[in-house]
């Protein structure tokens, strides 16, 4: 079986690695911004391939059979239609003016050159100076006999070395020219020339700028790493040459304290101790805290979690992952952190997300983390709706939409009733003085002037009672109200409709000079009646909307409790409070809403999106409002979601699945490679032990990583 290293040198395209791995973070990107496949139309071409494509006629020129980039791997055809300054970003451009669909890699951004390839350009020479003495001589020729030999350990140890360390893979090439150049003086002074150490140094930081350990401690180590490691590129390529000068010990202990650093670097917590975090509490106090916080974490957690925890002694406890793990746990499908995510460490965060490339329990892990969390919003909605089995948030909207005619249903028989039962009070006759109406209004719209707004129909009525030539019964009267409130739905007009309302008002007074104490409370109940629901239609925009058909399934959930302004949103909660069936199929297609905006073509759930979205509603305060007590189950669904998608300041996540894998496989190949040239490839010690290790290795971490409560045992941070 080929190795990881192999594979990621071919391609079944035939295209150069480094264009081949820029084309796939670009088809990877394209995916996941525009929901389709990258339209690449051609890749590499034999000589044949070639000559059969200049012989036909093309939309674009095609160079001669043997000249073709196409024939080398370093070009690729794709669609005009993806715009350059996305390619751009990979490091791909047009270089040809006349020609939409050639692209290869941008010059200024081919890939680093790798040390082996340096070390065979450089111009170290083969023989001593004059003025070195025959020890010397004889000294550098060893060296320079090994250069092959040298050549690998130098790739493998440099890149392998330092991601050991710290999960990066760094390119050690700046400044290598110089340290091998500069082989006799340091020889001589058993130290690498400073300013290109300083170099280095600086390099790696401005290209890793994220590692920021959470001590002072640690940060000195980082530092000393850095540059102990940068001061030390002759003792991995020359040990037994510096066995024989004893002026290039001192450089010899500067490796032994750079990987000691590195062992310490990689056991630093990322969480303080419980006792630190307890303030003045003394070690005991914090560990009788500790006893009491996981007896009942245990006493509520799922049993696999409880299992893990029952091996914690209180004084190795690390509160902040048990707070986390216990968020997840509680989720209605629980959600399983890894060690990684608990901790909540930018290291150890970056070396799983980078190793899903060879670690494939890691790759199922998260997918199974993001099927869970859109389960989890799923759950949530029929938790927090059980009487309600719509399909989706239009559906729900529906129904919602059906609570609210239904009010204004009854409060149009409420109101009917009242004044029904004031005709009845009135010996059949609606007790009303027209005339005294219809001068009320008259005079109403003369001081606002807005006499000239009333549509002519309703001004002839008007003057027919003001003068007195025509009575009002209880049908007319219920008849010009009926046609008021039509009237001011149907126009768009701000005057008409108030001029409408001015009139309205005026016969909702209902002027009955004379009239029985009997008859006029009759009348004050029907007025307030139709008040109030002339009122919530005027004040209410839910009501509003929907009373006058201006409300939609497919973006009542958006318009009227995501986006509403809190005010609104109050007053829709207000208006459906004695109704628990409306708000559940508001909870219901809210939750359905926000996971479907959250979820792509592919059925990938994004949890930044749903984050983002339910934060912004707690913030307004419409999550406690309209979830109530389950408010805190949506708040830990957000803050798992959170934590498995972070991304801490320090991170050195490679979003694509090739690269950091590949590149381990790379270094881990160059240190194969030195201990089998050892043996003289007699047995391939270095293939057999790397393989070996590795295995238990892969195992073990990834046991460690992904197991219940991982991370909640201080002692535990800093195992492989």
């Amino acid at each position: 079986m080929p190795t990881l290293a192999e594979l990621w040198d071919s391609d079944e395209t035939g295209l150069k690695p480094d264009l081949s791995s820029r084309l796939q973070e670009a088809k990877d990107a394209y995916k996941k911004q525009f929901g389709k496949d990258l339209p690449v139309t051609s890749g590499f071409r034999t000589f044949e391939q070639q000559a059969e494509l200049a012989s036909k006629p093309n939309k674009y020129p095609v160079a001669r059979p043997g000249t073709s980039a196409h024939e080398t791997g370093d070009a690729v055809d794709i669609d005009s239609s993806v715009p350059t300054d996305f390619l751009k970003q990979f490091g791909l451009h047009r270089p040809i003016a006349n020609d939409a669909v050639h692209v290869q890699v941008i010059p200024s951004a081919k890939g680093t050159q790798s040390l082996a390839s340096l070390w065979d350009t450089i111009d170290v020479g083969n023989e001593p100076a004059a003025k070195e003495t025959k020890a010397e001589k004889s000294l550098l020729g060893k060296a320079f006999e090994e250069r092959q030999k040298a050549k690998d350990i130098f790739t493998g140890l440099g890149e392998a070395g330092l991601a050991a360390a710290s999960g990066v893979v760094m390119p050690l090439v700046a400044g290598a020219k110089g340290i091998i150049q500069s082989i006799p003086q340091a020889i001589e002074t058993g130290q690498a020339p400073a300013p290109i150490a300083e170099k280095i140094a600086s390099k790696f930081l401005q290209e890793h700028p994220g590692y920021q350990p959470s001590t002072p401690q640690g940060q000195a180590y980082i530092s000393n790493l850095q540059k102990a490691f940068e001061a030390s590129k002759l003792p991995p390529i020359l040990p037994e040459v510096l066995g024989q000068v004893p002026s290039a010990k001192p450089v010899a202990g500067e490796i032994n304290e750079a990987f000691q650093a590195a062992k310490q670097l990689k056991k630093e917590p990322t969480t303080l101790p419980v006792a630190q975090t307890l303030g003045a509490q003394n070690a005991g106090a914090a560990q009788t805290v500790n006893k009491s916080v996981l007896q009942q974490a245990i006493a509520g957690a799922t049993p696999e979690l409880a299992a893990e925890l029952k091996t914690v002694n209180p004084a190795d406890l690390n509160s902040n992952a048990l707070a986390r793990h216990l968020e997840a746990d509680s989720l209605p499908i629980p959600v399983r952190l890894t060690k990684g995510q608990a901790l909540q460490d930018p290291n150890i965060i970056s070396m799983e997300r980078n190793e899903r490339g060879i670690k494939e329990q890691y790759v199922e892990h998260f997918n199974q983390q993001n099927k869970d969390l859109m389960a989890n919003a799923q759950a949530i909605k029929e938790r927090t709706a059980p009487n309600v089995f719509t399909t989706d948030y239009v559906d729900d909207a529906g129904n919602a939409i059906g609570f609210v005619n239904d009010i204004k249903k009854n409060n149009v028989e409420a109101t009917k009733s009242a004044y029904k039962n004031l005709e009845d009070l009135g010996g059949g006759k609606f007790p009303i003085d027209a005339q005294t109406f219809g001068k009320n209004a008259l005079s109403a719209l003369s001081k606002g002037e807005e006499s000239e707004f009333l549509p002519e129909v309703f001004k002839r009525r008007i003057d027919e009672y003001a003068s007195g030539k025509k009575e009002m019964n209880f049908d007319n009267f219920e008849n010009l109200r009926t046609q008021i409130a039509k009237a001011s739905r149907a126009t768009d007009d701000g005057n008409v409709r108030h001029a409408l309302s001015v009139v309205r008002q005026e016969l909702e007074d209902i002027p009955m000079p004379g009239a029985t104490a009997e008859l006029k409370t009759a009348a004050d109940n029907a007025r307030s009646l139709a008040k109030y629901d002339f009122e919530l239609e005027n004040k209410n925009d839910l009501y509003n909307k929907v009373v006058n058909g201006k409300a939609d399934t497919k973006d009542f959930i958006q318009n009227f409790v995501v986006r509403s302004k809190n005010a609104d949103f109050q007053n829709s909660l207000d208006l459906l409070k004695d109704n628990p069936q409306a708000i559940e199929h508001l909870r219901s297609g809210t939750l359905d809403y926000l996971t479907r905006e959250a979820t792509d073509a592919s059925g990938n759930f994004s949890t930044a999106k749903f984050n983002k979205a339910i934060n912004k509603m707690d913030v307004d305060g419409k999550l406690d409002a309209l979830f109530g007590g389950d408010s805190q189950m949506i708040r830990n669904l957000v803050k798992t979601g959170q934590y498995v998608e972070s991304r801490p300041r320090g991170a050195f996540v490679n979003e694509s699945n090739t690269f950091v894998a590949g590149a381990k496989a790379l270094a881990a190949s160059g240190l194969e490679k030195a201990l089998n040239a050892t043996t003289a490839n007699i047995v391939p010690i270095g293939t057999m032990g790397r393989e070996a290790l590795q295995n238990r290795a892969i195992k073990q971490a990834t046991k460690e990583a992904l197991k219940p409560g991982a991370g909640v045992k201080l002692s535990d941070i800093g195992k492989p």
